[in-house]
């Protein structure tokens, strides 16, 4: 089988990848900018709105936090806060939070979560060489309750990358893992997820046994059965799988048989919309993994797990365009791996058929796209088994067709090989092939491509694919050779 990453073939195919990539905004700039805020449940009543919004509210509430009076006044005044800046009375705000009431603290430390989740200017002023201490001693002697929203501010404030990244990694991340490990609140973990996820997404990322460390902090917690904490996870293992850096991929692929068993472990329902995305999440991860594996070791762990098995019922049972590009993904990926057979168990489990199936129906663009790059991956390094298989169906020289009509020259360099190999496998076993090359119209897009300018290679392939279509086009040259 040819190696593929030293190939034009991988060439081409990872080119493709980048151009879809970069039309698109990334997983990760999508995550870091939902930065969370506590959603109010409290009712919209007209006394509520005139404290929110009414002038002499505001400013008797910014007059109330840094002149406190009475409890009852200073919890209006952090409800007003909650939807106008702080920033000015911020000095104020820390010492409320050395207040020995639980609800003062607690509301306080509801503003900073709701305007570090928004504010990004804001977010940069909460932990400072003045104020970390505050907030480190505030966490290090409270419940869990406050210590859930002080990780709270910290992913918020982590999103913001650089120092401020450090900052918080460097103060909390022993808290934090400390706090998941102990906590039996479903409301904790998923905070805590989410602080761990932000300071792994946002840049610079950290370096790699400390990546490794909030990766494994994060798969302990995976099989919770909590949609929030799953799709976090998930979200994030497929931002930093889609980094360029070998090593993080190698760390993010030693995961994979956990995270499959953990996903198995807690889904119940593919058809359900918040499993889909999942399952699109995780399909997704597994093939970033496989961009660049050199030692098969997490392609034998997909055979392994049967994962091929459970992407071709997804694929088959979810009809969501943006799944079923995942898989095909996969598996252009897993053409690229040189384990032994992958193509024969590949087209085993029918999911060539959907490949084919969705290059000839699919409205999908970028699902399409992907189905093609699966198929010219699959028909360069397949086994001659794989020819035999489906040499006598039309469907190969029909989505061959179809590939050459989208006039792309790189798939049509990719398609043309996999057609002559084809072609040859054809006449060395005596089968004929002039029939289902003139009804499927290959012959008419062969002629037409003769006479558009290509490169040298696919200019090669159509000459030899006409020259041996010109000499078996009658009964009496089936026998010859």
């Amino acid at each position: 089988m040819t190696n593929l990453r030293e190939s034009p073939q991988r060439s081409f195919y990872l080119s493709l990848v980048n151009e879809k990539q970069a039309l698109r905004k990334t997983k990760r700039e999508e995550m870091l900018n939902k930065k969370r805020v506590i959603e109010e449940s409290i009712q919209h009543t007209e006394t509520k709105d005139q404290i929110r919004f009414n002038e002499t509210y505001i400013e008797a509430a910014l007059c109330e936090v840094q002149q406190p009076t009475t409890k009852n006044r200073i919890v209006d005044a952090l409800f007003c806060l909650r939807n106008i800046s702080p920033k000015p009375v911020m000095p104020s705000l820390m010492k409320l939070l050395d207040s020995s009431d639980e609800n003062i603290v607690h509301d306080t430390l509801t503003v900073f979560i709701n305007w570090s989740g928004t504010d990004s200017a804001f977010s940069k002023q909460i932990f400072t060489p003045t104020t970390l201490p505050i907030f480190v001693k505030l966490f290090d002697n409270s419940d869990e309750k406050i210590q859930s929203q002080i990780a709270w501010i910290v992913g918020n404030v982590s999103s913001e990358g650089g120092t401020y990244k450090q900052v918080c990694y460097n103060t909390f991340i022993v808290r934090l893992a400390s706090l998941i490990n102990h906590s039996l609140s479903i409301t904790t973990v998923r905070v805590v997820v989410f602080s761990i996820v932000c300071l792994l997404i946002s840049k610079p990322l950290l370096t790699i046994k400390k990546m490794e460390s909030l990766l494994t902090l994060l798969v302990l917690v995976f099989d919770c059965a909590d949609y929030q904490v799953c799709s976090d996870i998930l979200g994030c293992f497929v931002i930093c799988s889609e980094e360029s850096d070998e090593e993080i991929l190698t760390l993010c692929s030693q995961f994979f048989k956990d995270l499959f068993k953990g996903y198995l472990k807690c889904t119940t329902n593919l058809l359900s919309t918040k499993e889909m995305v999942l399952a699109k999440y995780f399909i997704k991860y597994v093939g970033n993994c496989l961009r660049m594996e050199e030692d098969m070791s997490l392609t034998k762990e997909i055979v392994e797990l049967n994962f091929i098995k459970w992407m071709q019922d997804v694929a088959m049972y979810i009809q969501d365009p943006s799944v079923k590009k995942n898989c095909f993904w996969v598996i252009g990926n897993l053409c690229s791996t040189e384990y032994p057979c992958i193509c024969s168990i590949i087209n085993k489990k029918d999911l060539m058929n959907q490949v084919m199936l969705c290059i000839n129906t699919e409205q999908d663009v970028n699902c399409k796209a992907m189905a093609i790059l699966a198929f010219c991956n699959f028909f360069s390094v397949c086994d001659q088994d794989q020819f035999e298989k489906l040499c006598s169906k039309s469907l190969f020289f029909l989505t061959t067709n179809r590939i050459l009509q989208e006039r792309d020259p790189r798939t049509t360099k990719q398609a043309l090989s996999g057609l002559y190999r084809m072609i040859r496998f054809m006449v060395i076993n005596d089968i004929p092939f002039i029939e289902i090359i003139d009804t499927t119209g290959l012959y008419n897009s062969l002629h037409h491509l003769s006479e558009t300018e290509l490169d040298e290679t696919s200019k090669q392939y159509v000459r030899m694919l006409m020259t041996c279509y010109e000499k078996y086009d009658t009964s009496d040259n089936l026998d010859e050779e």
